[in-house]
């Protein structure tokens, strides 16, 4: 395949600046800014880039600001993914989410049957459908859930520095979920781009787990384990609470699958890093 960036392999994304857009520009892709929503747009940013294959990061992903305004949900989750895929005749690798499910006897495979709860849910099923409509393409919808990083506010990063700040959390230990640490999931997806893998393959962390006990594990890390009880699922939308994914095909491809425990640890450790250099140095 080349590089991501090379006269080889161009692999283009959109959403360039969320969580993963921005991991997979740092390893090479070319980020392709243009609103999904505005068809001249799109055409005018392939001309110009070129790629050979793109990574459809871009994506409303605020669920309960979807709630909020499901019109707008639904044109940039499904309408902006239609559009690319009458505009670009190459492969789409779309990324997609367990709130495709209800949640009630998760974690999902590939081949368990859709049924979202919420607009979130269902605008980005939306987009598989009008990818799943194209003909003749090596197209990949990726399934994923949870991302966290160390460069964005993520539940993980926010678990952290309230902890650090006192704070006692109470978090949810009905709402489950497959934590997936970004720099592998950018893995993922790269090497199935290398290996031309099309259909539907789910790609997340290898563990399920509640926001309590991913909230647990951070407070193990810094030392404060009576700092995090557990709490009522909160917010506007319905959240799928038994999800999920589960990985056994990308395994059996091959494909990177990280462990959810080893990047929370990574993430805390940076956060923690990061708290301590800002800290004022006072002469003794």
């Amino acid at each position: 395949m080349g590089t991501a960036r090379g006269n080889l392999f161009r692999i283009g994304v959109t959403g360039w600046r969320g969580r993963l857009g921005s991991e997979l520009v740092r390893r090479g892709c070319i980020p392709l800014k243009c609103d999904v929503t505005d068809p001249a747009w799109i055409r005018a940013v392939l001309d110009t880039h070129q790629p050979h294959a793109i990574v459809h990061c871009a994506a409303k992903t605020d669920v309960d600001g979807c709630e909020d305004r499901p019109l707008l949900a639904a044109q940039v989750n499904a309408w902006g993914t239609w559009l690319l895929c009458r505009a670009f005749t190459g492969p789409i690798v779309y990324l997609s989410t367990d709130y495709i499910f209800d949640g009630q006897d998760g974690p999902y495979d590939e081949g368990a049957r859709a049924n979202p709860l919420g607009v979130y849910g269902w605008s980005k099923l939306g987009g598989e459908i009008a990818l799943r409509q194209r003909k003749g393409q090596r197209d990949l919808i990726v399934r994923t859930t949870v991302l966290f990083d160390c460069y964005s506010e993520n539940f993980i990063t926010t678990v952290t520095h309230k902890l650090l700040a006192g704070e006692t959390l109470h978090l949810p230990d009905l709402l489950s979920g497959s934590p997936t640490y970004v720099p592998d999931l950018a893995d993922g997806i790269l090497a199935a781009i290398h290996k031309q893998i099309g259909g539907i393959i789910n790609l997340a962390g290898d563990q399920v787990m509640t926001r309590l006990e991913m909230g647990e594990v951070i407070a193990r890390e810094l030392g404060l384990p009576d700092k995090v009880i557990p709490g009522p699922v909160t917010g506007l939308a319905h959240r799928p609470q038994q999800a999920g994914l589960i990985v056994d095909e990308a395994k059996r491809l091959e494909l990177p699958v990280g462990d959810p425990v080893d990047g929370i640890r990574k993430v805390v450790q940076h956060v923690v890093e990061t708290v301590e250099a800002r800290r004022p140095y006072h002469n003794q």
